[in-house]
């Protein structure tokens, strides 16, 4: 027979804690063909495999414990959530580098659309147009050479700006000019220092030492 706790004199409180520990010693019980419960003549609940002869008893009905739940299916969803998760991160960052790449070849697009506006206005313009020859000196263009280069603009403003909105373009192509000009002074200055330095110059030091300080200044070192 399972012991009994039986303390007519125990105060409320370690009743109280007795009656969980005789909880606790029923879960030990569980797996016993028979349990009982009753009480005592002090109303203290006890718990046994049998019934106590000179008490009635109630036994009761107990269930089976449940088997140890299968965590396979449980790791099989997490890892599916994960799963999906990664491919969606996946999506986003492809898509958030599709649209940068995106961006920037518009961007590039309408950069070269200024360009080729600005440089069709300088052609169609009625001054004096010159280029650059291998050496960044200026070569002027006449005539057949004219002609043949203003084609060639049109065709490259056709190109570059086709679906370009006319407020970017505009605004592109003040940019550009303001770079071009940029771009000049700077060939210009380059050709400057290296006229003053070249082999059989009579350029003072102190000439060269101000044409490289204004040539470093626009052209950025």
């Amino acid at each position: 027979m399972s012991p009994r706790f039986h303390h007519p004199r125990l105060r409320p409180a370690l009743r109280t804690l007795l009656a969980g520990t005789a909880l606790l010693s029923f879960a030990t019980l569980c797996g016993a063909a028979d349990v009982y419960r009753w009480k005592d003549a002090n109303g203290v609940t006890h718990y046994s495999a049998t019934p106590p002869p000179d008490q009635a008893a109630r036994r009761l009905e107990l269930r089976p414990l449940p088997p140890p739940k299968d965590l396979e299916p449980e790791r099989e969803r997490l890892q599916r959530q994960r799963e999906a998760a990664n491919r969606d991160a996946a999506v986003a960052r492809d898509r958030e580098a599709s649209a940068a790449q995106r961006e920037q070849e518009a961007e590039a697009r309408i950069q070269r659309c200024g360009l080729a506006r600005q440089q069709l206005g300088i052609l169609k313009a009625g001054g004096p147009v010159y280029g650059r020859d291998s050496e960044g000196r200026r070569a002027y263009l006449d005539g057949a050479d004219r002609e043949a280069a203003l084609e060639r603009a049109r065709a490259e403003y056709r190109e570059a700006c086709r679906g370009v909105d006319g407020d970017s373009m505009r605004t592109a192509a003040r940019q550009a000019a303001k770079d071009v000009r940029s771009a000049s002074r700077c060939a210009d200055m380059r050709e400057r220092v290296a006229q003053l330095t070249r082999p059989g110059a009579r350029a003072g030091g102190e000439d060269i030492r101000r044409a490289r300080e204004a040539m470093e200044k626009q052209c950025g070192g």
